[in-house]
């Protein structure tokens, strides 16, 4: 879970995200006894609260998605806004998201979206006119070495 301050607040982020579980905490008994359900989502489930995770009655865990998923994930992202912008994709394109895809263990759909979000910025901004296979092996490895870099082991 992460929190930001309000523009104006003088907490910090960290500050903001235990007040914010406090008060939702605080507010559960209240609204569970109204019959209201609650549904929490996280891809940091490690991180949680232990006080908010002692009071989750259900937990589902969500694996991500197979190679074969996140190449469909990639096209349904990539291909309308490719056209969109007239950027085509190289003639053998298909097979190159399945292995662009396949490169990408562990993305989330949202991580698959930041990737077609940050891969197209990077060609509109240069003002290039299509997308290759370099571009695509560019940036997935420029998001991967940013990831490396956040990540504790580093």
């Amino acid at each position: 879970m992460s929190a930001t301050p309000p523009c104006g607040d003088r907490r910090t982020a960290n500050e903001t995200t235990i007040h914010l579980v406090t008060t939702m905490l605080a507010a559960l008994p209240e609204a569970r006894s109204q019959g209201r359900l609650f549904i929490f989502t996280t891809n940091l489930p490690d991180v949680l609260d232990p006080a908010l995770q002692s009071r989750c009655g259900v937990r589902k865990h969500f694996t991500p998605p197979t190679p074969a998923i996140r190449a469909q994930i990639l096209r349904a992202f990539l291909l309308p806004q490719a056209k969109k912008y007239r950027l085509p994709l190289p003639k053998n394109g298909q097979v190159i998201l399945q292995e662009i895809a396949k490169k990408m263990e562990g993305f989330t759909g949202r991580d698959i979206r930041n990737y077609v979000d940050a891969l197209l910025n990077k060609i509109l901004m240069k003002g290039g006119k299509h997308i290759s296979r370099a571009l695509l092996e560019e940036k997935l490895e420029e998001l991967q070495q940013d990831e490396r870099s956040l990540s504790p082991a580093a």
